[in-house]
Parts: structure tokens; C-alpha cells; sequence
């Protein structure tokens, strides 16, 4: 992701609308979660104060974490020191996932058969990623190439909800000098305890990339079904121009077309004879120059892309192109 998360921390990549953080905390509430804690490193205080900012907000406790240079496991210990003697889902924050994803996880870990500490949601249809092995009864044997013996199930959805138990494992597996959350787990099935998967149904993303920002973008815009207020979505399919209804704060000059699946976030301006989408997500307060095409694409808020240009592929922070796959080149 880098040099784009060099400014941007990963929770706050703006894609279809929203941060990614703000759009995980929605999903999870639409699936039945009440309570939320962040731990937080790396420019936290960005991501503390845009937590405190959304209307979810109080529902939210922020961790810090001074030492999350030691990786995942340190900052998952510091921010269970908070959630106390319950279950928990745990997710990294730039996660992109359905509702329906979490709360059928949820059902399986609470009606189940078989006992468990932990029930880890696995994609069988993907090769990329970390690596799940198990029994074949329900069962995982190991996490990583480790565990290759055994029989392959499919690569971690990086979403798992654990009996308050694991915290102690978490803190012993830390002790020990482990670095990443997979120790832990693996650690526990050593000692016998039950590890328990669910398989997928639906996409998800891990947001590692700009390539996955960009996927994760295109999916998002093509199943919403309208846009909020003070904001211009277009379906897939459909079109509109400068000469449609369209909210009072965005304004399109003249010869401007957006074709969808396309999103234009409050007070921005596109210049005549620009082409906007499909799959481009301009975000608030942006500036498009005059017969300039972008598609498959994302700007950030208070972005700005010159006349003249074509954009495919690509996120835009201010005025600055991050590229995926193609380049940002004159027309």
C-alpha cells in the first residue's frame, strides 16, 4: 500500500463513500455487534479522531498501543486488556466484509456442534493469503505452511470470534517471544484446544493493496443501491449529465457525463466535457479538470486531478496519482 499509507493510515482509505474503519464498524453493528475497541499505533491520534468524530463513535474505545512495533500480537494483547470477560470478534481494521459474513459467523461459533475456543471463517476458494489446514471433522490442524501435512481447507478470512480463554493464550504466546496472531493459535492447538472453522460465502478483503482498495471499491459500488444525502451514486447501467437533478453542492459543468456504478461526494466540482466512471468513487470537496476520463478509480477528499488527463486504476491523495495495473498518462 505503500507510499499511499505513508500519509493515509490503512483504517482511514477512503473507498465508496467511507473509510474503511467506519464502513467495517457499520457492517459489524448490522450484524448484531454492540461494542468496539481499536487498538491503535501508527498515527493514532488520526484514527482516534476520526473514531470520535462518526456517529458510531460511542460505542468505540480507542487502545493505544506505544509498542506496536512489535507486531499484531502485541497490539491484539493491548487492546484485549480492555474488552473484559466475554467473547469477541476480532478483524483487522481495513477489512472489507458483509454483514450477513459476520453474522453467520456468530451463529456457527454460538450453535455449533462441537466444543471450541475458537471458530476462524476460512475461503476455500482462495489461494492467496495465509494457509488453513484441518481434520476434515469441523477441526483446524494448523495455520501456515507449518501445517502443510494436513489436509488444505482453503486461506484465513481474517475474521474469528474466541472464548474470553484465548486472552490468556494470546498473553502466554507473547511471553514466549511470538510476534503474530497465528502463533497463538497454533500454540492452542498444540495443547489440544479446539480451533473450529466456517467456510465463506460471500467476498470479502483484506485491504493490503492498492489493487485490493481498488477491488474492494469496484464491488462496493456495483451492489449499493443509492447514495446518501448530499451525494450523486450512479446505478450500473444507467448514466446521468450536467443537465440531470443532481444535489445543489456538486456541480457539473457542462458536457459532463457519469456513468455508473459511480459515487460524487458532497461540494465537488468536474469540469466540461469530463467522463466520470464506471467504478470511480470521487470523494468530498474534489476538483476534476475539463475533458479529463477516470474509471476504476478512487480520490481521496480534497483531491484534485488536472484537465486533459485519463485515470484508470488508480487512488488520488491530493494531488498526487497512486497507480494499479495502469498508468496516469496525458490523452
Amino acid at each position: 500500500m505503500q507510499p499511499l499509507s505513508d500519509f493515509v493510515p490503512k483504517p482511514l482509505l477512503f473507498c465508496a463513500g467511507l473509510t474503511l474503519i467506519e464502513r467495517l464498524i457499520r457492517s459489524l453493528i448490522e450484524a448484531g455487534v454492540g461494542k468496539f475497541t481499536v487498538g491503535v499505533g501508527w498515527k493514532g491520534d488520526l484514527v482516534r479522531e476520526h473514531l470520535t468524530a462518526i456517529p458510531e463513535g460511542r460505542l468505540i474505545e480507542v487502545v493505544d498501543v506505544p509498542d506496536y512495533r512489535r507486531g499484531p500480537l502485541r497490539t491484539l494483547v493491548s487492546a484485549l486488556s480492555n474488552v473484559g470477560d466475554r467473547s469477541f470478534l476480532l478483524c483487522p481494521a481495513d477489512y472489507v466484509v458483509e454483514p450477513e459474513t459476520v453474522s453467520g459467523l456468530i451463529s456457527e461459533h454460538t450453535h455449533g456442534s462441537g466444543r471450541r475456543v475458537i471458530t476462524m471463517l476460512v475461503d476455500s476458494n482462495r489461494q492467496e493469503g495465509t494457509p488453513v489446514f484441518g481434520h476434515g471433522n469441523g477441526l483446524v490442524a494448523g495455520i501456515g505452511d507449518s501445517a502443510i501435512s494436513f489436509n488444505h481447507i482453503g486461506s484465513s478470512a481474517m475474521l474469528l470470534l474466541a472464548m474470553r480463554s484465548f486472552k490468556a493464550d494470546c498473553e502466554a504466546a507473547l511471553e514466549e517471544g511470538s510476534t503474530q496472531v497465528v502463533s497463538a493459535i497454533n500454540r492452542m492447538i498444540t495443547e489440544g484446544k479446539p480451533i473450529r472453522y466456517a467456510l465463506v460465502r460471500q467476498p470479502w478483503f483484506d485491504v493490503d493493496s492498492l489493487s485490493a482498495l481498488l477491488d474492494a471499491n469496484h464491488h462496493l459500488l456495483e451492489r449499493r443501491t443509492s447514495g446518501t444525502t448530499g451525494t450523486l451514486y450512479v446505478p450500473s447501467g444507467q448514466e446521468v449529465d450536467w443537465r440531470s437533478n443532481i444535489p445543489s453542492s456538486i456541480h457539473l459543468d457542462a458536457g459532463v457525463k457519469v456513468t455508473g456504478p459511480a459515487l460524487v461526494c458532497e461540494s465537488c466540482r468536474i469540469e466540461s466535457e469530463s467522463r466520470i466512471g464506471p467504478f470511480a468513487t470521487i470523494g468530498p470537496n474534489c476538483h476534476v479538470g475539463a475533458r479529463t476520463i477516470i474509471a476504476e478509480s478512487i480520490l481521496f477528499e480534497q483531491s484534485e486531478v488536472p484537465g486533459d488527463v485519463t485515470l484508470e486504476n488508480a487512488a488520488v491523495y491530493g494531488q498526487t496519482p497512486y497507480r494499479s495495473k495502469t498508468r496516469y498518462v496525458p490523452q
